[in-house]
């Protein structure tokens, strides 16, 4: 799984795995972004899923996980290229909004 797999990083890190033989889900902020990098993995022969998730939603990181949740495979890698700066402390009795 890779988030902001839509371009810069995440998406070289999406095609990368791809390459070493990972069936690639991943997300973007654009659901047309994941789709492009889809598109280049697929044209290597690759498996790849995109989703649509804006990181700074939780709703929408809920039903990412969701989705992924679904399919019943085991996510053994994890990148984590989508950024999402929250100020202040986080406490124990905060929600995961």
């Amino acid at each position: 799984v890779v988030t902001g797999g839509g371009r810069d990083f995440g998406q070289a890190g999406s095609v990368w795995l791809a390459r070493e033989g990972a069936h690639v889900d991943l997300c973007a902020r654009q659901l047309t972004s994941a789709e492009a990098t889809c598109e280049i993995i697929r044209n290597e022969d690759g498996v790849a899923r995109g989703y649509q998730c804006d990181m700074s939603n939780a709703q929408s990181v809920n039903h990412f996980a969701d989705q992924l949740l679904q399919d019943m495979q085991p996510i053994d890698i994890l990148i984590l290229s989508a950024a999402q700066w929250l100020e202040g402390h986080l406490g124990e009795d905060d929600s995961d909004a």
